[in-house]
């Protein structure tokens, strides 16, 4: 009774809204949204889905556009990525550790639908380009929105399907219009300028120096802009690994190097990034397709839909999933994930981005509410083909959520049977949920109580390709049969009651208050495209819309489902146009809405007279309100978790945030508990334990959770966060989570980029990340000869002191390295290095250490093969290394730091006609490190490669463990603590730091510059 009981809420809570005796609209009210459903954490970067719509219809063909998803990288080298799932943008930093997130999914201002590019300037302000919000925004670097612009149209300045951006040094705004073949040209406040046609489907734009690029998703070909024309410099249309099947984006590098995300879709599998030299020859990839698709390994692609590369060679590229078909591009985010590759092809970092997380909604076809007020959300996920050439939609199953939006259970089986494909799913008034599915064997509907339990199976072979369904007023079901095109009417037995056929295929399904049904029927875009309302033996009552496909007064494009509104008007979702209609009861259109809600599925009333509407294309479900519903005066609170489940390692300390969402009409304080249930041990606090949220707005507390140590793999502990209201004391909302504990992940060894200057010396550390149970480490370091030339290497910290400890560099190029634990020593788990290699640089540009030939071994004395991944380590040579000239005064508690002032602990002094200087701030400065010992009253400075010991009151110092005096004819300069502040000596302390020291004595100024000139 998804939809009916849901009605008669709605319509007693808004009844003045009704029109007596005709059931006419008086003019349109407002449809808006108040939640969405489903959206990840901020950390996460989404990825659209294409499944039941695909938004290629005949008037807006769109199908080269997906995926797109453009990548930037920021002038502090942060990398800026387009989310297309939930419409946002996500900055990550040089080595793809999250910072934040800009925007987020809707209409409105500074609001995203598919952000298919992004471009920067040299401010740090980010530029994107919304395909379907058909406008471009600009932000600060910070979120704030500083313009926007643009609507769908064909005029100057207008936009069908924005694919890509670029901006001039001298802010001006190129975007690809993919849709009406042309780019055009704004100023930087977003007035038009002009218009380059020429250009079949452009997508992803760049810039070279001054100069924008462009790619061509229609003919695979790359082209610059000279003044207003396009200059096509090459095309390698074809599907071979040196050619260019389906292009997404591009970038230039340094030297002119063109670098093309190729999706590869077609009968020949080839995504990659393709890189090409300034006239058009093939060059190299970055990624290539899969060898085996159940075990995609770190640097293969499936879909790549943005690149982005640094001057010196450094590529992000976001893989988006997997789409196959260049021309009906059915597809999901299956293994999408960011990659960072160095120069010679080695990945340096990645971060997944799975479609199975815990609550993440993949592809959500129906959406019902059960008497509990938890929400029933029909979902599938897709399968590869072994061949991997395809994609099916046969793993469907339904996750069910509370009424906030925090997961609960899935349900994935019927009994003894799979559900391979679930389309629909109805609630009752009697606490069963039904559930339309498919299997091998045929269509079926399974009844499970509302706890998830399975009940029984009934109406099989009755519902063939089951699309929507209903349960009515007095109990029956009502399906759409879309294998014969007939509307089902069902016992709750599943006895079959009747049947009649339809002009098309049923697509979605309304039973109304008097019995009556609303029926959505498809076909080809030149077909049907109409809703019917049919009585229950199948007479035609009313036709709404205008048959045929197309998006003009009246006509629709695979409208997904149909609803009554409370004031009496038919409400559409009108799919593929992206918009709801709404019909008066005699067949008129009403209103209709702006093309801005990709894409709307659907629909269900929730019990407090909201509508829920299902998005996959975003796979979200997004909650509108119709008119403007009074907030209660009590308390009404939404209580979301960031995420519902953690797989932590015993002994460490996680957390979940809660956001708490006031749907009151009155400002609500709310105190947060939170208990873990799983055993001795466990624990956890709440932070602050209470929150004071005015009425609309949203409170956040963190919940922290210490997991016992020694605990086994799969052990969980219960998290539960209770939340009371001030406003009703006694009314309680609880949500629940759960931390796993997981099996030891693989350890990555490798480490991030390492800077330098040609002929300095650097140290490079072979780090492992997420070690556990660790006893011994082993692998190979290769790199290149002409670019840097092997010093030395030493242990690294991971294992401690006391550890066998070998390498072997005796071969040009390459470095062996073995280290491990002794005896019954117990393995150690954590972050750390395994070695710390210091090479010499020989030559400027961006080289790397390529580390391979892993083993690693764990547990009891090192006899378990423990799992690990290999990254290659991006070294950057400058080719003059750039310095720090910090200028300070004797009794001036400020120094300068090139334009800049800033204050010091304390003015420098002078004691033993030596100059003593408050260290941290001067180190820091240069960017070294200071740590300060109390017991031994030591200070360690670290900078550059070079490590200095000084302790109070000591006439001698350890530079890199040498010991050395600090002055050599005046025993008396030592370290010294003068009004509470540790003073060092200032000559001995830069000079062995390399740095130059220049004193004016008439001024008592001091000049440092680092390093030494």
């Amino acid at each position: 009774m998804k939809r009916t009981i849901g009605l008669l809420c709605v319509i007693a809570l808004l009844g003045a809204l009704l029109v007596p005796g005709t059931g006419m609209a008086r003019g349109a009210v407002a449809l808006t949204e108040v939640d969405m459903i489903g959206v990840m954490p901020s950390d996460y970067v989404g990825t659209l889905t294409i499944e039941s719509v695909n938004t290629v219809e005949k008037d807006y063909p769109s199908a080269r556009a997906f995926p797109s998803q453009g990548v930037a990288v920021l002038p502090n080298g942060d990398v800026v990525v387009c989310d297309t799932g939930y419409g946002r943008i996500h900055i990550l930093s040089v080595d793809l550790v999250h910072k934040r997130v800009i925007g987020s999914l809707g209409s409105g201002r500074g609001q995203l639908q598919y952000p298919a590019d992004v471009a920067v300037d040299s401010a740090g302000n980010i530029y994107v380009a919304d395909f379907f919000g058909n406008k471009v925004v600009k932000y600060r670097n910070d979120g704030s929105v500083l313009m926007e612009f643009g609507k769908e149209g064909k005029g100057a300045g207008q936009f069908e399907g924005p694919a890509g951006i670029a901006v001039t040094p001298d802010g001006s705004i190129w975007v690809a219009d993919q849709l009406n073949d042309r780019l055009e040209q704004f100023t930087a406040t977003g007035a038009y300028v002009t218009t380059v046609t020429g250009i079949s489907r452009p997508a992803g734009m760049t810039l070279a120096g001054l100069v924008p690029y462009v790619v061509s998703s229609g003919n695979s070909a790359v082209y610059r802009l000279s003044g207003t024309k396009a200059v096509r410099i090459f095309a390698a249309p074809g599907e071979a690994e040196n050619l260019i099947a389906s292009a997404a984006d591009l970038a230039v590098d340094a030297r002119g190097n063109i670098y093309v995300a190729d999706r590869g879709t077609g009968p020949l599998p080839v995504p990659a990034v393709k890189v090409f030299s300034s006239s058009g020859q093939y060059l190299r990839s970055f990624g290539e397709y899969p060898a085996d698709m159940t075990d995609i390994q770190d640097g293969e692609v499936l879909s790549p839909g943005g690149v982005a590369v640094t001057p010196d060679g450094i590529v992000y590229v976001m893989n988006s999933g997997f789409f196959r078909d260049a021309t009906n591009p059915f597809g999901s985010g299956f293994h999408a994930k960011l990659i960072e590759y160095a120069p010679g092809g080695g990945v340096v970092a990645v971060q997944d981005y799975a479609i199975d997380v815990p609550g993440r909604l993949n592809n959500p076809q129906d959406v019902a509410m059960d008497g509990k007020g938890q929400l029933w959300v029909a979902c599938s996920s897709p399968v590869i083909s072994t061949d991997g050439q395809t994609i099916g939609w046969n793993r469907g199953y339904v996750d069910v959520l509370d009424h906030s939006g925090n997961e609960l259970f899935t349900v994935m089986q019927a009994g003894s049977r799979s559900m391979q494909l679930v389309e629909s799913v109805a609630a009752g008034g009697t606490g069963l949920v039904y559930v339309a599915a498919q299997d091998v064997n045929g269509g079926f509907i399974a009844v499970y109580d509302e706890a998830g339990n399975y009940v029984r199976t009934i109406a099989a072979g009755k519902v063939d390709g089951p699309g929507d369904l209903e349960v009515a007023s007095d109990g029956t079901l009502w399906a759409c049969n879309q294998g014969d095109g007939s509307v089902v009417h069902l016992a709750a037995d599943g006895t079959e009651l009747g049947r009649f056929k339809t002009a098309g295929v049923p697509g979605g399904l309304t039973v109304l208050p008097n019995g009556d049904l609303l029926v959505c029927l498809w076909g080809e875009s030149s077909e049907v495209q109409q809703v019917v309302r049919y009585s229950s033996k199948g007479a035609i009552i009313r036709v709404f819309g205008v048959k045929g496909g197309g998006r003009g007064t009246g006509q629709m494009y695979y409208p997904h489902d149909a609803m009554l509104l409370p004031d009496g008007l038919i409400l559409v979702s009108d799919a593929e146009n992206g918009r709801f209609v709404a019909f008066r009861q005699d067949g008129s259109v009403a209103w209709t809405t702006a093309r801005s809600w990709y894409l709307p599925g659907r629909m269900a009333w929730s019990a407090q007279g909201t509508l829920y509407v299902t998005d996959a294309f975003h796979n979200v479900i997004r909650e509108l309100s119709y008119g403007q519903p009074k907030a209660p005066q009590g308390t009404a609170v939404t209580v979301r978790l960031d995420t519902v489940e953690r797989a932590v390692s015993a002994g460490t300390t996680t957390g979940f945030q809660v956001s708490l969402r006031n749907r009151s009409a009155r400002t609500d304080t709310f105190t947060v508990k939170s208990t873990v249930s799983g055993g001795s041990g466990w624990s956890s606090s709440v932070s602050p334990a209470s929150v004071r949220v005015s009425s609309g707005a949203t409170g956040t507390v963190e919940v922290t959770v210490h997991v016992p140590v020694g605990l086994a793999p799969g052990t969980v502990g219960a998290v539960d966060v209770q939340v009371h209201s001030a406003l009703d004391p006694a009314n309680a909302t609880t949500v629940h989570a759960k931390v796993v504990i997981r099996t030891a992940p693989p350890v990555v060894v490798g480490g991030g980029l390492v800077e330098t200057s040609m002929g300095a010396t650097v140290q490079v550390s072979l780090d492992a990340q997420d070690a556990e149970n660790l006893y011994g480490a082993g692998c190979r370091v290769t790199y290149d000869g002409k670019a840097l030339q092997f010093v030395s290497i030493a242990k690294g910290d991971l294992m401690g002191p006391d550890t066998l400890f070998i390498e072997e560099h005796g071969i040009a190029g390459e470095v062996r390295i073995a280290s491990t634990l002794k005896g019954d020593a117990q393995p150690v788990s954590g972050n750390g290095s395994i070695a710390v290699l210091t090479f010499r640089a020989l030559e400027g540009g961006t080289t790397q250490l390529n580390v391979d030939e892993l083993q690693l071994f764990g547990g009891d004395g090192g006899r378990e093969a423990l799992a690990g991944k290999a990254r290659s380590i991006p070294v950057r040579v400058l080719a003059e290394q750039p310095r720090t000239v910090l200028v300070l005064r004797v009794g001036l508690p400020t120094m300068k730091v090139g334009s800049s002032s800033i204050v010091l602990d304390a003015p420098p002094v002078i004691v033993e006609g030596r100059t003593l200087i408050p260290i941290r701030t001067i180190i820091e400065s240069l960017g070294g490190t200071v740590a300060w010992d109390a017991g031994s009253r030591t200070v360690t400075i670290s900078l550059g490669g070079t490590k200095l010991n000084l302790v109070i009151g000591k006439s001698s110092a350890l530079v890199n463990g040498k010991s050395m005096p600090i002055d050599s004819t005046n025993p008396k300069v030592v370290p010294q603590i003068l009004n509470s502040r540790t003073m060092l000596p200032l000559r001995f302390v830069a000079e062995s730091l390399g740095a130059d020291v220049q004193w004016q004595s008439s001024t008592q100024t001091i000049t440092i510059t680092y390093p030494k000139p």
